[in-house]
């Protein structure tokens, strides 16, 4: 038969039925990347944190530069700034990956 129905692949009604799945579904989705979406916040606002530390301590250093190569303290400036960086790279790498998992969530 030629009918428009007839070719039909679902029976009527299907498609109201399959939103009863796919909404909880997408609400899911959406709850999951709020979540973190709110997360990348604070990660991001973390990092600011420890950037602001670690320029005021590269501009102290830099304020007493000849008081730090007479009295040879440029391993505590260097350890300080390098405390602060390792801080600095663990969160950006957790900023990384948070934004690649919503770039994957958000393509489903």
């Amino acid at each position: 038969s030629s009918g428009i129905n007839a070719e039909w692949p679902l029976r009527p009604g299907a498609i109201g039925q399959a939103v009863y799945i796919a909404f909880p579904v997408l609400c899911t989705f959406y709850a999951i990347q709020i979540f973190i979406i709110k997360t990348v916040v604070k990660y991001r606002k973390e990092r600011l944190e420890v950037l602001d530390v670690r320029n005021t301590e590269l501009k102290n250093m830099f304020n007493v530069i000849r008081l730090l190569k007479v009295y040879n303290l440029t391993g505590i400036y260097r350890k300080r700034l390098s405390d602060v960086r390792d801080q600095d790279i663990k969160i950006g790498t957790k900023l990384a990956f948070l934004g690649s998992l919503t770039e994957v969530l958000g393509s489903c």
